[in-house]
C-alpha cells in the first residue's frame, strides 16, 4: 500500500526526454514539459516534486502509487489500467523514421515488415508498439537506451531503421555532427498526463489539472512544439 502524498505534493516522475525533461550536468531538473507541468499547477492546490527515473522503475512505481504522475503518449497496457488520464493532450510529438543514405527510403510503418529496426528502450510508442510486436510483421526488434547509441547502430549497420522521436533525436544529429542519415516524419501521437488511480487524490488532482490546463489553453499559453525547435526562426 503507497503511502498518501503529505499535504498537497505529488510525486511526478519522467524518464530521460531532453530537451522536454531532463536532469542537466549540474542535477537541475529543466525541460518544456516538466515546465509546462509547474505553469499548470499554480493555479491547483497541488505541487510538483520531480523525479528522474528508468522506465522500468517509473512504471513500477505508477503501478504502486509510489510515483503519483507522469507524462507519456502511453503506458504499457498492465500499467495503464491503474491510471487516470487527463482530458487532453499537454503536447503532440512526432515521431520519424531514420535510416542510412545508402538504405531503401522508408515512409510508413508498413515499410519495416521483415526488417531489422531499433526502438528506444523504455520509450512509448502508444498503439504503434502492437504493429512492431506482431509476428506476421516479421519485424527483427532491438532496443537503444541512448539516442546517439541508436542513431550510431543505424549508422554502422547494426540495424536498418531507428524510429525514434523527432525533436530528440535531431537534437543529438546536430549536437554530434551525425552524416550520412536521412528521416521520414510520421503521424504526430498525443502526450497525455497519467496518474496513478493508487494517489489518494487522483479524482480531485485531475479536475484541477484539467480546469487549469483549459483555462491556460483558451489564453493561447502553450503552443505546440514546432517541428524544428532547433531553428529558432520558426
Amino acid at each position: 500500500q503507497a503511502e498518501e502524498a503529505h499535504g498537497d505534493r505529488l510525486q511526478f516522475g519522467f524518464i530521460p526526454f531532453p530537451p522536454f525533461g531532463y536532469v542537466d550536468d549540474e542535477g537541475v531538473i529543466r525541460g518544456y514539459l516538466l515546465e509546462m507541468v509547474r505553469d499548470v499547477l499554480r493555479d491547483t492546490s497541488y505541487e510538483a516534486e520531480f523525479d528522474q527515473l528508468p522506465a522500468p522503475r517509473l512504471y513500477k512505481q505508477v503501478r504502486e502509487g509510489d510515483t503519483h504522475g507522469t507524462l507519456a503518449a502511453g503506458l504499457p497496457r498492465h500499467i495503464e489500467k491503474h491510471t487516470l488520464r487527463s482530458n487532453r493532450p499537454v503536447i503532440h510529438l512526432t515521431p520519424a523514421l531514420y535510416f542510412r543514405e545508402d538504405t531503401r527510403p522508408a515512409t510508413t510503418l508498413e515499410d519495416l515488415r521483415g526488417e531489422r529496426v531499433v526502438l528506444m528502450h523504455g520509450y512509448s510508442y502508444g498503439e504503434k508498439l502492437d504493429f512492431f510486436e506482431d509476428e506476421e510483421n516479421e519485424i527483427q526488434l532491438q532496443y537503444a537506451r541512448t539516442h546517439e547509441s541508436a542513431l550510431q547502430m543505424i549508422l554502422h549497420g547494426r540495424a536498418d531503421y531507428l524510429v525514434n522521436y523527432q525533436v530528440p533525436a535531431d537534437l543529438v544529429i546536430a549536437q554530434r555532427n551525425l552524416h550520412g542519415l536521412r528521416s521520414e516524419l510520421l503521424e504526430p501521437m498525443p502526450v497525455y498526463l497519467f496518474i496513478a488511480e493508487a494517489f489518494a487524490d487522483a479524482d480531485d488532482f485531475l479536475r484541477q489539472w484539467d480546469e487549469s490546463f483549459e483555462r491556460r489553453m483558451r489564453e493561447g499559453r502553450y503552443p505546440d512544439w514546432p517541428l524544428s525547435p532547433l531553428d529558432s526562426s520558426q
